[in-house]
């Protein structure tokens, strides 16, 4: 075969793609107590979700590059009305509104629901999987529910703290689109803060290259989190602020042994064919440099099957290209992840490659270091101890 048709999967990027695993991000984590002060956190980029746990990060997808995200808030000090926001208000007048604890409703699980199809989204979670009971039962978190002649036309939700509040999401009737509703949500949550004299209102994140994040710059006091300099910076002073690319890693990431084996062998649980796992090479014997290989191999009574669909593959994320090679006595498939800063190769062989008595090369690759992930039926243990002895 000629090299092109060696290739089986090929990842057409242009210079602007942007691997995760060559560029600085942060992501923390934190749970939330009782005495938690979620306001100071919130003041120094982090979020509340709904598991009622704290993370902050400052990367994101989207058309298949990740950009460098930064997290949104106004100060309400600075609140004052525009023309076209004044529009937005006008133009509901007629619309009835209520803003209290949150309770979820057949007719809001349905708006809800038929709200996702302006992105064409699949629909993990109903609402009253994403908000159950006992996340209702809170005075923490609060609804705008809007309508219309006693029709549900647009509901928000929001996260209600001492001195701020945050935004957690919005939906509403796709048949109204001359009622700017999310926008008008957004105004309302902001005059309810204003009205409890809350200092901050937060609305997520914000990156100019997604289209769908635009609508948070129309409204007053807006400032961006600087990540580099842990302070909040004014709109009309983040011009340079929002176009910092995610700094490249000069190497890669610690290699850390719990945190492959955990990634190996998850997948492996959907492709029970896959019967034994284990890294080899200097990843296994500890006398890795940065930049070396993640050297894999998988047994599968089943290689072509991995040639035909790049499932296991891709479960490790966007890979550039996978070659399909000649490994040793084996034909097997070889993912490369990474260009400038190593790669991972998952080299698959059959059961048979296992086989007692060992050949010279599978003696070889063995005795230079094997560590096992994953061996049901015992098939890479039995041949470590022979080679072993």
């Amino acid at each position: 075969m000629s090299s092109d048709e060696n290739i089986i999967f090929v990842d057409d990027t242009d210079e602007e793609y942007i691997d995760h695993d060559e560029f600085e991000t942060i992501f923390n984590h934190r749970r939330v107590f009782e005495d938690t002060n979620i306001d100071a956190f919130l003041a120094n980029g982090w979020c509340y979700n709904l598991d009622r746990e704290l993370v902050r990060y400052d990367s994101e997808s989207f058309d298949g590059r990740l950009w460098r995200t930064f997290p949104t808030r106004y100060r309400l000090k600075d609140f004052v009305l525009s023309k076209s926001l004044r529009r937005v208000l006008k133009k509901n007048a007629d619309l009835k509104v209520h803003i209290r604890p949150l309770w979820v409703t057949r007719q809001k699980s349905a708006l809800y629901e038929k709200h996702y199809t302006r992105y064409n989204e699949k629909l993990y979670q109903t609402l009253a999987q994403k908000y159950p009971i006992w996340k209702c039962d809170s005075e923490e978190l609060m609804e705008v529910c809007v309508l219309k002649n006693r029709r549900v036309v647009a509901c928000s939700i929001f996260d209600n703290f001492p001195k701020s509040i945050q935004s957690d999401s919005c939906f509403w009737d796709l048949n109204e689109p001359q009622r700017s509703l999310g926008i008008f949500t957004v105004l309302l949550e902001m005059q309810y803060a204003i009205k409890k004299k809350k200092d901050f209102y937060y609305l997520g994140h914000y990156y100019k290259q997604n289209p769908n994040f635009q609508y948070k710059l129309r409204f007053p006091g807006l400032e961006f989190y600087d990540w580099d300099n842990e302070a909040w910076v004014d709109k009309k002073d983040a011009g340079k602020l929002l176009d910092q690319r995610l700094r490249r890693m000069e190497f890669l990431p610690p290699f850390n042994y719990e945190d492959l084996c955990l990634m190996l062998a998850l997948p492996v649980y959907r492709f029970p064919e896959v019967v034994g796992v284990a890294l080899f090479g200097s990843r296994a014997r500890g006398t890795e440099r940065p930049d070396s290989d993640v050297d894999v191999l998988l047994l599968t009574p089943d290689i072509e099957k991995h040639f035909e669909n790049d499932g296991y593959i891709t479960s490790f994320g966007r890979f550039q290209y996978a070659r399909r090679e000649k490994w040793f006595s084996g034909e097997t498939i070889r993912s490369f992840y990474r260009e400038q800063h190593g790669q991972i190769e998952f080299n698959f062989v059959t059961p048979g490659w296992a086989d007692l008595p060992a050949s010279d090369e599978v003696r070889r690759i063995v005795g230079n270091g094997m560590r096992i992930l994953h061996d049901p039926q015992g098939i890479l243990e039995k041949l470590q101890n022979a080679v072993s002895e």
